[in-house]
Protein backbone atom coordinates (compact mmCIF):
# COMPACT_ATOMS: atom_id res chain seq x y z
CA UNK A 1 0.00 0.00 0.00
CA UNK A 2 2.57 2.49 0.76
CA UNK A 3 3.39 5.64 3.14
CA UNK A 4 0.34 7.35 3.33
CA UNK A 5 0.17 11.47 3.94
CA UNK A 6 -1.24 11.93 7.37
CA UNK A 7 -2.92 15.60 8.02
CA UNK A 8 -3.51 17.27 11.71
CA UNK A 9 -4.86 21.27 12.12
CA UNK A 10 -3.56 22.92 14.90
CA UNK A 11 -5.85 26.24 13.99
CA UNK A 12 -8.26 28.09 14.01
CA UNK A 13 -9.30 24.07 15.41
CA UNK A 14 -8.18 21.31 16.24
CA UNK A 15 -8.84 18.59 13.91
CA UNK A 16 -6.87 15.06 13.34
CA UNK A 17 -6.51 13.11 10.09
CA UNK A 18 -7.77 16.81 8.03
CA UNK A 19 -7.58 20.07 7.39
CA UNK A 20 -10.55 22.56 7.00
CA UNK A 21 -9.57 26.25 6.38
CA UNK A 22 -12.05 29.01 6.22
CA UNK A 23 -12.30 31.73 3.51
CA UNK A 24 -12.49 35.14 5.40
CA UNK A 25 -16.05 36.52 5.33
CA UNK A 26 -14.64 39.71 3.49
CA UNK A 27 -13.14 37.21 0.76
CA UNK A 28 -15.29 35.09 -0.30
CA UNK A 29 -16.96 37.01 -3.23
CA UNK A 30 -13.55 37.27 -4.43
CA UNK A 31 -11.88 33.74 -3.49
CA UNK A 32 -15.25 32.19 -5.74
CA UNK A 33 -14.75 34.91 -8.54
CA UNK A 34 -11.18 33.44 -8.80
CA UNK A 35 -11.03 30.01 -8.01
CA UNK A 36 -14.67 29.09 -9.66
CA UNK A 37 -16.51 26.75 -8.16
CA UNK A 38 -17.07 23.69 -11.59
CA UNK A 39 -20.27 22.38 -11.96
CA UNK A 40 -20.75 18.49 -10.07
CA UNK A 41 -24.02 17.28 -8.60
CA UNK A 42 -23.99 18.93 -5.67
CA UNK A 43 -23.44 22.81 -5.68
CA UNK A 44 -22.40 23.22 -2.62
CA UNK A 45 -19.12 21.15 -2.86
CA UNK A 46 -16.46 21.27 -5.62
CA UNK A 47 -12.81 19.65 -6.55
CA UNK A 48 -10.44 21.61 -6.66
CA UNK A 49 -6.96 19.39 -6.29
CA UNK A 50 -6.42 15.63 -5.80
CA UNK A 51 -7.08 15.88 -2.06
CA UNK A 52 -8.60 19.31 -1.63
CA UNK A 53 -12.23 20.39 -1.72
CA UNK A 54 -14.07 23.35 -1.88
CA UNK A 55 -17.53 23.39 0.28
CA UNK A 56 -20.11 26.41 0.29
CA UNK A 57 -21.47 25.62 4.02
CA UNK A 58 -24.91 26.71 4.84
CA UNK A 59 -24.43 26.56 8.62
CA UNK A 60 -20.80 26.00 9.24
CA UNK A 61 -21.13 22.00 9.28
CA UNK A 62 -18.06 20.90 7.19
CA UNK A 63 -17.67 16.57 6.74
CA UNK A 64 -14.13 15.86 7.70
CA UNK A 65 -12.57 13.71 4.75
CA UNK A 66 -10.47 11.06 5.64
CA UNK A 67 -9.77 7.76 3.71
CA UNK A 68 -8.50 5.60 6.33
CA UNK A 69 -10.86 7.18 9.08
CA UNK A 70 -14.70 7.55 9.68
CA UNK A 71 -16.58 10.74 8.22
CA UNK A 72 -17.07 13.34 10.85
CA UNK A 73 -18.71 16.38 11.37
CA UNK A 74 -16.67 19.36 12.19
CA UNK A 75 -19.07 22.49 13.11
CA UNK A 76 -17.48 25.96 13.01
CA UNK A 77 -20.95 27.49 13.59
CA UNK A 78 -20.74 30.18 10.80
CA UNK A 79 -21.61 29.87 7.01
CA UNK A 80 -19.08 29.90 4.69
CA UNK A 81 -17.03 28.97 2.25
CA UNK A 82 -14.33 25.86 3.67
CA UNK A 83 -11.76 24.58 1.81
CA UNK A 84 -11.13 20.89 3.13
CA UNK A 85 -7.94 18.71 2.65
CA UNK A 86 -8.32 15.01 3.14
CA UNK A 87 -6.03 12.70 4.83
CA UNK A 88 -4.74 9.67 3.69
CA UNK A 89 -4.26 9.70 0.45
CA UNK A 90 -0.50 8.51 -1.64
CA UNK A 91 -0.49 11.75 -3.51
CA UNK A 92 -1.26 15.26 -3.85
CA UNK A 93 1.27 17.10 -1.34
CA UNK A 94 4.68 18.39 -3.46
CA UNK A 95 4.80 21.56 -4.99
CA UNK A 96 1.90 21.85 -7.00
CA UNK A 97 -0.02 21.72 -3.39
CA UNK A 98 2.30 24.36 -1.62
CA UNK A 99 1.20 26.92 -4.55
CA UNK A 100 -2.18 26.17 -4.23
CA UNK A 101 -2.25 27.18 -0.75
CA UNK A 102 -0.08 30.01 -0.95
CA UNK A 103 -2.63 31.06 -3.60
CA UNK A 104 -5.24 30.62 -1.68
CA UNK A 105 -3.40 31.94 1.57
CA UNK A 106 -4.61 35.68 0.97
CA UNK A 107 -8.23 34.92 1.43
CA UNK A 108 -7.85 32.81 4.45
CA UNK A 109 -8.78 32.78 7.75
CA UNK A 110 -5.60 32.14 10.40
CA UNK A 111 -4.55 28.46 9.88
CA UNK A 112 -1.90 26.58 11.30
CA UNK A 113 -1.87 22.57 9.93
CA UNK A 114 1.05 20.25 8.45
CA UNK A 115 1.09 17.01 6.47
CA UNK A 116 3.58 13.93 7.60
CA UNK A 117 5.10 11.77 5.40
CA UNK A 118 7.45 9.17 5.85
CA UNK A 119 10.17 10.98 7.51
CA UNK A 120 9.17 14.44 6.32
CA UNK A 121 6.61 16.79 7.95
CA UNK A 122 5.39 19.63 5.45
CA UNK A 123 4.43 22.44 7.88
CA UNK A 124 1.82 25.25 6.96
CA UNK A 125 0.65 28.34 8.56
CA UNK A 126 -1.29 31.17 7.32
CA UNK A 127 -1.34 34.66 9.71
CA UNK A 128 -2.70 37.86 8.26
CA UNK A 129 -3.09 36.42 5.02
CA UNK A 130 0.89 35.94 4.69
CA UNK A 131 1.74 32.55 3.38
CA UNK A 132 4.53 30.16 5.75
CA UNK A 133 5.70 27.15 4.63
CA UNK A 134 8.58 24.77 6.19
CA UNK A 135 9.48 21.64 4.80
CA UNK A 136 11.68 19.00 8.06
CA UNK A 137 13.31 16.49 7.25
CA UNK A 138 13.11 14.70 10.72
CA UNK A 139 9.89 13.29 11.81
CA UNK A 140 11.75 10.34 12.54
CA UNK A 141 13.27 12.03 15.44
CA UNK A 142 9.90 11.78 17.24
CA UNK A 143 9.61 8.74 16.50
CA UNK A 144 6.63 9.07 13.45
CA UNK A 145 4.38 10.18 16.29
CA UNK A 146 2.31 13.48 15.49
CA UNK A 147 1.67 13.45 19.70
CA UNK A 148 5.55 13.54 20.45
CA UNK A 149 6.34 16.01 17.16
CA UNK A 150 2.98 18.19 18.62
CA UNK A 151 4.60 17.85 22.42
CA UNK A 152 7.87 18.81 21.50
CA UNK A 153 6.94 21.99 19.25
CA UNK A 154 3.85 23.49 20.86
CA UNK A 155 4.98 23.30 24.24
CA UNK A 156 4.30 26.85 24.67
CA UNK A 157 1.20 26.39 23.61
CA UNK A 158 -0.81 24.32 26.29
CA UNK A 159 -4.47 24.99 24.81
CA UNK A 160 -3.04 23.38 21.49
CA UNK A 161 -1.83 20.37 23.28
CA UNK A 162 -4.64 20.11 25.24
CA UNK A 163 -7.35 20.54 22.07
CA UNK A 164 -5.24 17.92 20.27
CA UNK A 165 -5.19 15.35 22.89
CA UNK A 166 -9.13 15.69 22.78
CA UNK A 167 -9.81 15.49 19.34
CA UNK A 168 -7.48 12.44 19.42
CA UNK A 169 -9.90 10.97 22.23
CA UNK A 170 -12.74 11.42 19.99
CA UNK A 171 -11.65 10.14 17.40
Amino acid sequence: MGTLHIVYQLKPKVISKAAILCVRKEMQSAFLEKFRPNKSKDKNEWGIFSNTAGIISNDGKVERYSMYSTDRIIDFKVSGVYISIQSGSKYGFGEDFVTLIENFSPYLENTLFFVTWDYIIRRFEIKDGEFSFQLTKDFDQWDYSSDEYVDSNYIQSPQIIADFYVDRIIE
